[in-house]
């Protein structure tokens, strides 16, 4: 028999099985296993490792490799199922109790894998994967308290270690903000939305097809805008679900944060199937998916953009854009900015109606004096602290990067300044805001001191909205020096609860930050190759010097007139509602 032979492998493994030689047998079924995976047919592969398994039940050599197939074939219950088998047989194998752990984590089941990990510790004390795997499944199940002990007695061992440091950091201030009471901001006189009981025509029979439950951009605008259209009599709603963009979304890891009578309401729209009658679709979700040919039904498609487009935005992988605004169908986009970007991949320009976001004003409104005092205490904020504050994921475009290089940098001059970045780890599934901190840190060592880092709050948590407001009401400042943005809708937020704003000038929150209620920091329009070859992505790059200013001035309290700040504000709100933008939407879709 050769060493390259699969043929003579399962002549031998048979011959072995005829005369009892269970064990040979086994370990040519995992030699042929291995061989099948190499050549990149896991299919292949799984059938020789149960193989294996079968001619020698708990056949160690086979486990940790089929689970690991099973795993990334999907297949996470008969995953579960084997490690709950080997285990049974190998109940001192450390890391097959991380394995176990690991998928019972991926079958949103964080408490098991707690008791998972917490095995593979008690046999293997200084096993560094299982400890770390537990501190993620401490966290994710809720026990932050637990985790941060942790956590602090491994920086205790390890002081030298940054992401110890921006670990201890992070789950301090997430367990002072599980513990901040819900904030009901009080509604400013003036600007309740007015009941909705527009039109006196037939109503529009209307299908959305989105994402609900969830907490993404898209998915929130898409049910901001079922609760208003729920609202209005010359609309017959119904939906229709769209795949979720990735495997482990889902309204228990990453909730939209409605309360839960709004998310009642929201799921009770009636679903239809594709294709339902109806005299508009409004689809709103990624990638994007044109309308079909011979769909009779008007199509309004929800396409925005940070940077510009490219063929990886499309469910088809073509940019057949044509399609999206021929025969009466229409791009939905949320601003100037934006639009600017879909023409210059090559939509029609008259296709494209620009819908606002809005703001939830029953939520999002200043904190009286005394909720902002008690919010800021329950946070460890001092009063005298000034408090910069940046929501979102730590990508590239949206500037976090400049935000945390700009703290760091004033931070040489003022010890008072803290900084609270919101990240959205449960969404992207990546640290994006840890590992930013981590990578400027190892750049800028003299800039980034251990009392720097220790100034820097990092959130991870999903919050509800109500929590997210009572985050705006402590800051003194939104920071937001993007490079690109389709809407940046935590800027109006911020607008919404009396924050003032630092933006960057010439990009998407022109359409709705004046001089009045905004800095805009200078900026330099620029280009630079995209991920796909001729694509370039078209950006605006803040000056940083001028944002340090910005920040600056707010910390001395010179940034604004308030006067003007609170009177702009007044005239702001009603403008941008989700009411309001709601409207907008309802409009261009009763257009000709």
């Amino acid at each position: 028999m050769t060493d390259d032979d699969p043929t003579a492998w399962r002549r031998s493994a048979t011959q072995a099985l005829r005369e009892g030689r269970l064990a040979d047998a086994a370990r040519l079924y995992q030699r042929l296993a291995e061989h099948a995976q190499a050549a990149g047919r896991p299919a292949q592969a799984i059938a020789y490792y149960r193989s294996a398994l079968q001619t020698q039940p708990g056949f160690a050599p086979a486990c940790a490799p089929l689970c690991r197939l099973l795993y990334e074939q999907g297949d996470l219950a008969g995953a579960s199922a084997l490690m709950r088998s080997a285990i049974e047989f190998h109940p001192d194998r450390a890391d097959f109790h991380v394995l176990a752990g690991y998928v019972v984590f991926s079958q949103q089941d964080p408490a098991q894998a707690v008791q998972a990990f917490e095995r593979a510790l008690a046999l293997e004390p200084g096993m560094q994967t299982a400890r770390s795997n537990l501190l993620v499944a401490l966290e994710t199940s809720g026990d932050t308290l637990r985790a941060l002990d942790m956590t602090r007695e491994m920086l205790a061992a390890e002081p030298a270690r940054l992401e110890l440091r921006i670990g201890v950091g992070r789950l301090a201030f997430e367990w002072r903000l599980a513990g901040l009471a819900q904030v009901v901001p009080v509604r400013t006189d003036g600007v309740a939305d007015a009941g909705l009981d527009p039109g006196d025509g037939p109503p529009m029979k209307l299908v959305v097809e989105g994402w609900r439950g969830i907490n993404h951009s898209f998915a929130l605008i898409h049910q901001f805008q079922i609760l208003e259209l729920l609202r209005r009599r010359d609309v017959v709603l119904s939906c229709r679900d769209l795949p979720f963009a990735f495997g482990h979304w889902n309204p228990r890891t990453v909730p939209a944060g409605f309360e839960s009578a709004e998310q009642a309401k929201i799921d009770a729209v009636p679903v239809v199937p594709e294709g339902a009658a109806a005299d508009c679709v409004y689809r709103i979700g990624a990638p994007f998916t044109a309308p079909q040919l011979h769909d009779s039904r008007r199509t309004f498609t929800y396409m925005v953009t940070e940077c510009g487009l490219m063929q990886a935005n499309f469910a088809d992988g073509r940019m057949d854009i044509r399609r999206f605004t021929a025969g009466g169908n229409r791009v939905v986009t949320s601003s100037r900015w934006s639009k600017q970007r879909l023409v210059d991949a090559g939509l029609d320009a008259d296709g494209i109606d620009i819908v606002t976001c809005g703001v939830n004003r029953e939520v999002f409104a200043p904190p009286e004096p005394l909720q902002r005092a008690e919010g800021r205490r329950q946070l460890g904020l001092q009063e005298h602290e000034i408090v910069f504050l940046n929501l979102g994921a730590a990508f590239w475009n949206k500037g976090v990067d400049l935000v945390m290089l700009a703290f760091a940098t004033l931070r040489q001059r003022r010890r008072d300044i803290r900084l609270i970045l919101k990240d959205q780890r449960a969404v992207y599934a990546v640290t994006t805001a840890e590992n930013t901190l981590r990578g400027l840190s190892n750049r800028h060592p003299a800039l980034f001191t251990a009392d720097t880092i220790d100034a820097i709050a990092l959130v991870g948590s999903n919050l509800s909205q109500t929590r997210l407001a009572g985050l705006y009401g402590v800051a003194d400042a939104y920071v937001s020096p993007y490079r690109a943005e389709g809407f940046n809708l935590p800027v109006l937020e911020a607008l919404a609860c009396a924050v003032p704003v630092i933006v960057t000038d010439g990009g998407s929150t022109d359409d709705f930050c004046p001089p009045a209620v905004a800095t805009r920091l200078p900026s330099r329009m620029l280009s630079r190759d995209g991920d796909e070859p001729g694509r370039p992505v078209r950006y605006r790059e803040p000056d940083f010097d001028a944002l340090v200013e910005a920040m600056s001035r707010i910390a001395a309290g010179d940034a604004i007139d308030r006067g003007a700040f609170r009177q702009h504000l007044d005239r702001l709100p009603p403008t941008k509602t989700w009411t309001a933008a709601t409207s907008q939407l309802v409009d261009a879709m009763r257009r000709p």
